[in-house]
């Protein structure tokens, strides 16, 4: 049920948005794991649906929908729904294919808004596992399998195969996927298994002992595969290759790449005496030191320190280069000035971070464009009048 009509029995603020319940809803409230559902109710968003304690069903909105007795017309926002059908009967497959074909029972679920996940018993499964489970998850939805709602009694329930026997009484919900999954479960499904459409495993991470897998489904799992596609194209043309030849060019770029930088640090470490001595004719003096400020738009901050000490050993004062987003500072210790308490007291009047010895430090989060005011500050605290 997508659409329908009701009665406004409770309606008040609370934490600056507007809390509405119903005399009967067609909307999921946040509940085992699956998110709740949106749309509108008289034209105005849904953006929560929650379960009170006294299992009423509240509609969190940002503004009043009306007052109690008014009549409304409810709309389940249909793409949402679809979605949490999908991920939920998803995740009912995959638990019984983990049982199958790892003996791995579930733990937890999230159904999250950007992947689902399943915990596993097990704390470790194969790649050819995964797989495993991947493959047999998506052939059980080409089967096509019916999605059946059952409603029945815990007595009836505790003589089903259910993959976790319930421990409340009274009437409960139990959603049997032919015969390979019976669970008792509250949340929105697929009618048969051919709706979910795709499974694809994304991921894995260790959660409290346990193996988490995440997974995408449906129009989700769709969107990501046309993201990653058109990414691979974009990379196949940028590399002028086939979309299967393309880690094997990027590791070739990446190994070419790595012998230039090694050569280009080779050469610039010839160089670093030259450079070191033509920007030791731009010392300044302020106070009793002897400053060199310089700024480069990019380079590599250990060629810098390196090159900061070359300049200090030729000045006997201070060295001050900004490299893109860091601030190397160099002292040496005939200048009276040590490096670390210069960039302390530079970090105290700026948005700057870090520190460092007396003879070198480094900070964090520089800005070029405020390079005249990191000049500023500096001149300001070696004593410049």
């Amino acid at each position: 049920m997508l659409e329908f009509d009701a009665a406004i029995v409770d309606s008040r603020q609370a934490d600056g948005k507007w809390h509405t319940v119903l005399d009967r809803s067609a909307f999921y409230p946040t509940s085992g794991g699956q998110l709740h559902d949106t749309g509108t109710l008289n034209r105005v968003e849904v953006i929560e649906v929650i379960e009170t304690d006294s299992g009423d069903v509240c509609h969190v909105t940002g503004r009043e929908v009306g007052a109690v007795g008014d009549n409304i017309r409810g709309t389940v926002n249909a793409a949402r729904r679809l979605g949490n059908h999908q991920k939920h009967t998803a995740q009912h497959i995959l638990s019984q294919a983990f049982i199958k074909l790892a003996q791995a029972e579930t733990v937890s679920v999230h159904l999250g808004e950007e992947y689902a996940s399943v915990e596993l018993s097990a704390g470790e499964l194969s790649d050819k596992q995964l797989a495993e489970v991947e493959t047999l998850s998506n052939q059980i939805i080409v089967d096509n399998i019916p999605v059946e709602v059952m409603f029945v009694s815990s007595d009836q329930a505790a003589s089903m195969p259910l993959r976790k026997v319930p421990d409340r009484t009274g009437k409960i919900r139990v959603i049997r996927i032919g015969d390979l999954d019976w669970s008792a479960c509250g949340g929105t499904h697929c009618r048969q298994t051919a709706e979910v459409s795709v499974i694809k495993l994304i991921g894995t991470e260790k959660i409290r002992g346990h193996l988490s897998v995440r997974f995408l489904a449906g129009r989700q799992a769709l969107d990501d595969y046309r993201r990653r596609f058109d990414l691979t194209q974009a990379l196949s043309h940028q590399l002028t290759c086939h979309i299967n030849d393309i880690v094997g060019k990027f590791d070739k770029l990446s190994a070419e790449n790595k012998d230039q930088r090694k050569q280009l640090a080779e050469l610039q470490a010839k160089l670093l005496p030259m450079r070191a001595q033509e920007l030791a004719q731009q010392i300044k003096q302020y106070g009793k030191t002897k400053l060199v400020f310089h700024v480069e738009e990019a380079g590599d901050v250990q060629m810098a320190a390196k090159l900061a000490r070359e300049v200090v050993a030729h000045t006997e004062g201070v060295a001050v280069l900004l490299v893109g987003g860091r601030m190397v500072i160099a002292a040496h210790e005939a200048g009276g000035v040590k490096a670390g308490a210069l960039a302390k007291e530079l970090a105290a009047k700026t948005s700057l971070k870090g520190g460092g010895s007396d003879n070198q430090a480094q900070l964090g989060g520089a800005n070029i464009k405020q390079a005249d005011e990191y000049r500023r500050i500096i001149e300001e605290l070696l004593g410049y009048e």
